[in-house]
């Protein structure tokens, strides 16, 4: 995942909004991005075989959503400690 850079970063050749990656815990960043990769495969895997509105499917949305925002929430925890 990205996010806008703030002071620091500055390169003539960047036009447009700039990004960084920041790293976050390697082991649980890896974890949760590895449970969300797999939620998001079976999200789309369930969307090309099944119907709109099919149990199977707002399930395996709602897994991907839920592991969407847990990833985010980790994101927000390491940008809360660095900026303290």
């Amino acid at each position: 995942f990205f996010f806008q850079a703030e002071d620091g970063i500055r390169d003539s050749s960047v036009t447009g909004v700039q990004t960084c990656a920041l790293p976050i815990s390697r082991k649980k960043k890896d974890a949760q991005f590895a449970i969300g990769m797999e939620a998001k495969a079976d999200y789309e895997a369930k969307q090309e075989t099944l119907p709109p509105g099919d149990p199977a499917l707002e399930a395996a949305k709602t897994k991907f959503y839920a592991e969407k925002e847990k990833f985010l929430k980790i994101a927000s925890d390491f940008l809360d400690l660095v900026n303290s």
